[in-house]
C-alpha cells in the first residue's frame, strides 16, 4: 500500500479461487477445469483467504471492497449457487461488512 496521509486509499479484491471451478469451462493450457466445489476444505479456504484480507488491510484501517467474485454459469447449478453464498459468508466471518450485494444481470 502506498503511504496515504489523508486516508483516501482502499483495496478492491477480486476473488476467483479456485480458478479451475470459477473460471474454466474446459481445460486450458494454464489449468484444468473443475466441475465440483463446496467441500468443507473448499469453504475453509475461503474463510482463511478472507481472514488474510482482514488482517492485512482492514485491521490496518484500510477499507476493502469485495468487488468481484463468482463462477462460470456452465457449472452444476447447485454448486454454482454455493460460490457467492460462501464468498459472502467467508467475508462476514472475517469481519467484513458488505454494503451491497447484487448480480450483474440485475443491474
Amino acid at each position: 500500500m502506498p503511504n496515504d496521509s489523508v486516508n483516501h486509499s482502499m483495496v478492491s479484491v477480486h476473488y476467483y479461487d479456485p480458478p479451475g471451478f470459477t473460471l474454466l469451462e474446459k481445460d486450458a493450457d494454464w489449468g484444468k477445469a473443475a466441475y465440483t466445489w463446496g467441500t468443507p476444505a473448499d469453504v475453509a479456504k475461503v474463510k482463511a483467504d478472507m481472514l488474510k484480507v482482514k488482517q492485512r488491510f482492514i485491521d490496518q484501517g484500510v477499507p476493502v471492497v469485495l468487488g468481484e467474485f463468482g463462477c462460470s454459469s456452465k457449472k452444476d447449478p447447485a454448486q454454482h449457487a454455493q460460490v457467492p453464498h460462501h464468498r459472502l459468508r467467508g467475508s462476514l466471518f472475517a469481519g467484513h461488512r458488505p454494503d451491497a450485494v447484487g448480480h450483474r444481470r440485475d443491474l
